[in-house]
């Protein structure tokens, strides 16, 4: 499964000569459903209003990948400072025409379920976040994807039950974005822990096909053991109310959370989680 590329660079640039930094990424991989998939990518690093030595860095990874049974990813993720931090927006610009797994929805759904959905969508997501007392940031959020499915399993879960949002739709959403953030470092922590509080309210007030409320909450921390062992941990839930499109329900696996899962493994109204690994570098960044 393709994974969206992550950076490990400073999180500032003050002492650099150049103000731009980029690392191409080539990309390749095969899987029976997509056949073979080609593309690339890049970490870009700068920052915005340079003079200013405290700013963080901000950073793009855009990239995009073709598969041989004519399947497309495009992806632009974002993260922009400025203005000694006291702004910053973080989102992603994308249009995928690709197929993700589906195992029906709940505790008790079975790995022998598996069925593959093809969709294609554009997605719009940002989080605009300002400073109003130190390493306290609130602001804005939306959300906007536009699913259409054009292919399902026939005789499968999608195919034979009422399952929301099992003929794609319009979703749109927009909330309010709160963060508490001490860490040393946005891209690659050592130390310090955040707070994050985030929910959207989709309705046909903000062209959405659909009427439910989502929201989030996590938690975590990074402990240095020495000077090259970190203990990371994260805490956290997604809650989902009203009439959730499946591929919006809360889903656990993936890269972030629960590693161990493919994403989408297990998906229901809520979900929460606990985790904790231990971290080190294998070589520079």
């Amino acid at each position: 499964m393709f994974s969206q590329l992550v950076s490990a660079q400073e999180q500032s640039v003050k002492d650099s000569t150049k103000n731009l930094r980029i690392l191409p990424l080539p990309v390749i991989f095969f899987t029976p459903e997509s056949n073979w998939g080609f593309g690339a990518g890049m970490v870009g690093q700068f920052t915005i209003n340079r003079a200013t030595e405290d700013n963080f860095s901000s950073q793009i990874t855009p990239g995009g990948a073709y598969t041989l049974n004519k399947q497309i990813l495009l992806y632009f993720p974002y993260q922009l400072f400025w203005k000694n931090n006291d702004f910053f927006v973080k989102g992603e610009v994308g249009y995928y025409d690709y197929f993700f797994p589906f195992y029906g929805i709940g505790n008790n759904s079975l790995e022998e379920d598996l069925e593959n959905f093809s969709v294609s969508f554009p997605r719009l997501e940002g989080n605009f976040n300002y400073k109003v007392l130190p390493n306290l940031y609130v602001g804005p959020n939306w959300w906007f994807e536009n699913f259409n499915i054009t292919e399902v399993e026939t005789d499968g879960i999608l195919d034979q039950q009422e399952i929301v949002g099992k003929d794609g739709g319009l979703v749109s959403g927009i909330g309010i974005h709160l963060l508490y953030d001490v860490r040393d470092n946005v891209y690659q922590p050592s130390k310090g822990r955040y707070l994050r509080l985030t929910n959207l309210f989709h309705n046909e007030d903000v062209i959405s096909d659909f009427t439910f409320q989502y929201h989030y909450f996590e938690y975590g921390e990074f402990i240095p053991l020495n000077e090259k062992l970190i203990w990371a941990l994260s805490a956290g839930s997604f809650l989902s109310f009203g009439d959730v499109p499946f591929h919006r329900l809360p889903q656990l696996g993936g890269t972030k959370y629960a590693r161990g899962y493919i994403r989408g493994r297990y998906r229901d109204q809520h979900y929460s989680w606990a985790q904790t690994e231990m971290r080190f570098r294998i070589w520079k960044n």
